[in-house]
């Protein structure tokens, strides 16, 4: 009966430090702080590091890349992890559309009542409204997750 309680915790043993090496991971440092990819020794990381990189040269691209072990991660928390997650959602082109659109759907019920240009007139100051008080906002939490 021992024996299997005896090839259980030698396996448990060995497997746990067979896992114990570090891998790496290559983190790029945009908006998104999204992996690229890992690799199994720092060495292999860094020469992928190296050719992203130049690649993002070659397109015009500016991003920092970074290999970290896998034990850590390089995303930001509390707070400012929440400012980015705002800001991300904000600047997003497709939530500008919506919320333009939102403004000049809400101004027309406003202004149902008026007929011919003077509605459409409405219609027009509620959208460019909207986007101003979006910019505005917008720029805020920019500013504010610096």
């Amino acid at each position: 009966m021992a024996w299997p309680a005896l090839v259980f915790i030698t396996l448990v043993l060995f497997a746990s430090s067979a896992f114990a090496e570090c891998a790496w991971v290559l983190w790029t440092d945009d908006s998104l702080d999204s992996p690229l990819g890992s690799f199994a020794t720092k060495q292999e990381c860094e020469t992928r590091m190296e050719r992203v990189t130049e690649s993002q040269k070659k397109l015009g691209l500016v991003s920092r890349v970074n290999c970290y072990p896998d034990t850590m991660d390089p995303r930001p928390s509390g707070f400012y992890a929440v400012m980015m997650t705002i800001k991300w959602f904000v600047e997003g082109p497709n939530m500008i559309t919506i919320i333009i659109l939102i403004g000049g759907v809400l101004t027309s019920l406003r202004v149902r009542r008026l007929s011919g240009w003077r509605y459409w007139l409405w219609i027009l100051a509620g959208l460019v409204g909207t986007s101003i008080v979006f910019g505005v906002i917008s720029g805020l939490v920019s500013a504010f997750s610096r």
